[in-house]
């Protein structure tokens, strides 16, 4: 994955978002659910055009006071403009890190 590709994402926060707040999360589908311990949790599902669009919601939770548990990206969109992005760029170093 790449900072330029689209992707359904679904993220997990504890606590509960208004439905009606959608429009703040990028229009991600809310759903909520509740733990054996009586916890709420609200699950977002949708379509981000990139990792801007990802950070953006991430802000906005973070922002509401809703603690992230998890961020899964469960489908990736190829295009061509994506493809394209995935090529490492050059470097001298043959694109090791540091471990």
């Amino acid at each position: 994955m790449t900072m330029h590709s689209a992707g359904k994402y679904r993220i997990l926060v504890r606590g509960h978002l208004d439905a009606s707040l959608s429009d703040r999360v990028a229009g991600m589908a809310v759903s909520h659910g509740r733990r054996a311990s009586g916890e709420s949790t609200t699950v977002l599902v949708g379509r981000l055009s990139d990792q801007a669009a990802l950070s953006g919601v991430l802000n906005t939770l973070y922002d509401l006071h809703l603690p992230v548990e998890s961020v899964e990206c469960m489908e990736r969109e190829n295009s061509n403009a994506a493809s394209n992005s995935d090529q490492e760029p050059a470097s001298g170093d043959g694109g090791a890190r540091d471990s």
